[in-house]
């Protein structure tokens, strides 16, 4: 006889294959824009993102897609902040948890050295949390593409940042796509509007921001000269995106110093400093 409680509980597994299965599809056609990023690569307008096969000139030439009520209710399971357990702040620089929704792993980090540099423990558990298929450890992710998203959830005063898709080659990726290359990840801030995530990281200069309201989620990258896009696909359907705020994107390239991607300019690694040297005084 089979115990009890074993047919729902195989009901609930395959109720959870197939959201899985949802969500994985919708992050492979919903894809951003084809980008470019090595510092000996092109540095043209050209530079978009994994297909251009969506690109349309503007609004009126996409139907808005949909989401089915499964997709919509993991949506606002990944939305909703967890209840984790205090985040220290360690040589100036706060912990941030990053989870991969795919593989359901996640770790607890401290990113950066004393020079502000992404340490190597960080790189290689970043590098496995960002592998959406689960299997061996992908590509390096960016150094740049890390600090960033540890600007976000300092930003937000957040403590996880949640991976909708990161580094990937299950269906023979280009290696074009920034996320091939570990350069990209497709992201949700549990707490904050997309929109004010997108508003916020179009600020730092030499960067890929794809807006995702129907899939839900914001696409960044790091490459050579930004460029800003709106897709209106639903999870699972063909990518219909379309550029946005291109003046925006060409004043903030011109903009761009690279002292601000320091971690150890921010207000809390300034705070911690002045303790440090009233203990010293003390």
């Amino acid at each position: 006889m089979n115990p009890a409680g074993t047919s729902g509980g195989s009901d609930r597994r395959r109720q959870a294959a197939l959201i899985f299965s949802a969500v994985l599809v919708a992050t492979l056609f919903a894809f951003p824009p084809p980008a470019l990023g090595d510092d000996d690569e092109d540095d043209g307008d050209g530079q978009e993102g994994e297909s251009r096969t969506g690109h349309v000139d503007g609004p009126e030439d996409c139907e808005e897609g949909t989401a089915d009520a499964d997709y919509r209710a993991r949506l606002r399971d990944w939305r909703e902040p967890r209840a984790l357990k205090r985040h220290r702040w360690v040589r100036g620089f706060r912990e941030v948890t990053f989870r991969n929704i795919h593989t359901n792993r996640s770790e607890k980090l401290v990113l950066f050295d004393d020079d502000g540099e992404v340490t190597d423990d960080a790189a290689s558990e970043i590098r496995s949390i960002w592998n959406d298929g689960g299997s061996g450890d992908g590509h390096a992710i960016r150094d740049r593409l890390i600090t960033i998203l540890y600007f976000v959830a300092i930003k937000f005063d957040v403590k996880e940042i949640v991976i909708i898709s990161g580094w990937r080659d299950d269906r023979g990726e280009s290696s074009t796509s920034p996320h091939w290359q570990g350069r990209a990840a497709d992201i949700i801030v549990p707490g904050v509007a997309n929109q004010r995530v997108v508003d916020y990281v179009r600020e730092y200069g030499k960067v890929g921001v794809g807006s995702y309201p129907v899939a839900g989620f914001v696409h960044v990258d790091v490459r050579n000269a930004s460029f800003f896009w709106r897709d209106v696909s639903g999870p699972g359907q063909p990518s219909c995106y379309y550029e946005v705020d291109r003046d925006l994107a060409r004043q903030v390239d011109e903009e761009y110093d690279e002292d601000h991607d320091d971690p150890r300019r921010l207000s809390g690694y300034h705070d911690w400093q002045e303790q440090q040297a009233r203990r010293h005084r003390d």
